[in-house]
């Protein structure tokens, strides 16, 4: 009956309760022998109900303290995960970084790589041109070469005929000559005693003259 109620609550109704009931004198004795016996049983009950509390208001704090103490764990592996995460992100940002710059340079690569075939082909195109313009000089110059053979047979054909020429004449002018002297030693060989030594001189020095005129010829010629 008076389970719900507080302490204090209980003790003022018994109070009340044994003050205001009237009992005759005969009773009074023994009505105060019930009343300190329920009082001794109500202080009984009383205290085992605080000691109930009592243990299950340790048991709640205990509770509450372990379950503070698990929060306090759980909020710092909560910070852990994210200051991991925080630095994984990081780390993926500056790998995304390091990839994007290789992006570009794969990409300038590719580019510098067409320009550099673009070039590679140019270069290709002239080589061939100077590779053509070379064999047709090539081919000049063998022309040349065959025309400065050609000539230097010529010339020396040229000059192996005038040789011939001038050998020709040579031998002709000798043999005139022969006959000139021929012809002096014929006219040298009659002279006598008659005084005709001097006209027969004259004669041979204009033979000698017209000996020496031929030769004059041929070293000019």
């Amino acid at each position: 009956m008076n389970v719900g109620r507080s302490p204090i609550e209980r003790r003022s109704s018994c109070s009340s309760f044994s003050t205001s009931s009237p009992s005759p004198p005969k009773l009074s004795i023994s009505s105060n022998t019930a009343s300190a016996a329920f009082r001794s049983t109500r202080v009984e009950e009383l205290e085992r109900e605080i000691s109930i509390m009592r243990s299950s208001h340790e048991n709640i704090v205990a509770v509450l303290r372990a379950t503070n103490k698990q929060h306090a764990a759980n909020v710092l592996e909560l910070r852990a995960q994210v200051a991991a995460l925080t630095e994984g992100n990081l780390l993926l940002e500056r790998q995304l970084t390091a990839k994007g710059e290789l992006v570009r340079e794969l990409r300038e690569m590719e580019k510098q790589h067409q320009r550099d075939t673009v070039s590679v082909s140019e270069v290709q195109k002239i080589l061939e041109i100077k590779d053509t313009q070379i064999q047709t000089l090539e081919r000049e110059m063998g022309q040349l070469r065959q025309r400065l053979a050609r000539l230097e047979s010529d010339k020396d054909s040229q000059l192996y005929k005038q040789f011939q020429h001038y050998e020709s004449r040579r031998e002709r002018d000798e043999k005139r000559i022969n006959d000139l002297r021929k012809e002096v030693l014929a006219m040298v060989r009659p002279t006598g005693n008659n005084g005709s030594d001097t006209p027969l001189t004259f004669a041979m020095l204009c033979v000698l003259s017209v000996q020496r005129a031929p030769g004059a010829a041929v070293g000019s010629a």
